[in-house]
């Protein structure tokens, strides 16, 4: 005779409705090698918090990916009403200004990292905070890379590797 099915039965009379399937869940997964229940116990609450660290992290990265493929919002107004000729002085300081945030953003969110090292997020008790803020900086230096890259060979966003329609004139250059 189970007293804890019982009492779920009770409970979930009472209005304990929600607890109850994922008790009789937790029931099952007893009869299982004992670490394995425990890892899908352990992990089945930190969906959401993993889903949301994860969103964070695409996105940083996105950014980076969107900017190198030109495909990053901007404002041209001002720079289209400009005369051609300073038209790349005004690209040179874009791209300036593109990499100072990039910096901005590695140096500042890697001491925000060391900064929360030794702290634990609540909702995930083994990763440390430290970790949860790491897509700051790697987003900025992948950015960063891109920006070094668009300073030394131009503009990439026409290429083959990043725009999968276009046309390259010659087979090297990919």
């Amino acid at each position: 005779m189970n007293t804890d099915a019982d009492s779920d039965q009770h409970r979930a009379l009472a209005g304990g409705a929600v607890w109850t399937p994922w008790r009789l869940v937790h029931n099952q997964l007893d009869r299982f090698e004992p670490p394995l229940a425990a890892f899908v116990v352990a992990v089945a609450p930190a969906d959401e918090p993993i889903a949301i660290l994860l969103m964070v992290l695409f996105t940083f990265v996105g950014a980076a990916a969107s900017y190198r493929a030109g495909a990053h919002m901007a404002v041209q107004v001002l720079s289209e009403r400009l005369p051609a000729a300073a038209q790349p002085f005004v690209t040179l300081f874009v791209r300036l200004a593109m990499a100072a945030i990039a910096l901005f953003m590695l140096i500042w969110g890697y001491k925000l990292c060391v900064a929360t090292w030794n702290q634990y997020l609540s909702t995930l008790t083994w990763m440390r905070v430290g970790i949860s803020y790491a897509p700051i900086p790697l987003g900025g230096l992948i950015t960063l890379l891109f920006v070094i890259e668009q300073l030394l060979y131009g503009d990439q966003s026409k290429r083959r590797v990043v725009d999968y329609e276009a046309r390259e004139e010659s087979k090297e250059s990919v």
